[in-house]
């Protein structure tokens, strides 16, 4: 019995960051689901998901570019409602 409370333990964190709400995992998830990704995800998890895109999926779907596409519209957003590149600095249209 407590082996098995032992193995539970090791593998908790890493179902954890896995499936882990908004998470790269959460994306994953969406896009092997249906080939779309529907939802609406922190745009760093974009970045953690790209590097962990398992390779059939990398292979064998268009997931990646969804991926991609989906994080350079999560990083339009940011700018547009006030993110790094709003503040002026760097920003030719800022003038």
């Amino acid at each position: 019995m407590a082996t098995a409370g032992l193995a539970f333990a090791c593998l908790a964190p890493v179902a954890a960051d896995a499936g882990g709400g908004a998470g790269a995992g959460a994306i994953l998830k969406d896009c092997e689901a249906d080939g779309q990704i529907d939802g609406t995800y922190p745009p760093a998890a974009y970045a953690k998901a790209l590097s962990a895109l398992p390779t059939d999926l990398d292979e064998y779907s268009d997931c990646r570019s969804l991926i991609r596409s989906a994080q350079l519209r999560a990083a339009g957003a940011a700018t547009t409602r006030g993110g790094p590149s709003a503040a002026g600095e760097g920003n030719a249209a800022a003038g």
